[in-house]
């Protein structure tokens, strides 16, 4: 695995992230279900997975994101850092 690249922060307001693909954003056959209190998985209405949402433990703020590459430079690995050490 490569050094870790940083690529930017994302910020938190609520206390929580969400992973989704921009495409969903606008999608109008989504419904959230809860796998448990900490974690929900958000799914389209025919059941597939389409994003994931979880806490961050130190609640509203900035988070750094790093890059993983492998040797022929695709990416690998995404990392949130949420307790913002370099990954």
């Amino acid at each position: 695995m490569s050094e870790p690249e940083h690529i930017g922060d994302v910020a938190v307001d609520s206390g929580e992230l969400l992973v989704i693909d921009p495409a969903y954003t606008e999608e109008q056959d989504m419904v959230l279900q809860a796998d448990d209190e900490q974690q929900s998985q958000l799914r389209f209405t025919h059941g597939a997975a389409a994003a994931v949402k979880f806490p961050t433990p130190g609640g509203d703020g900035f988070y750094p994101v790093f890059v993983h590459t492998g040797p022929d430079g695709v990416a690998t690995h995404v990392v949130i850092s949420l307790d913002g050490a370099k990954r």
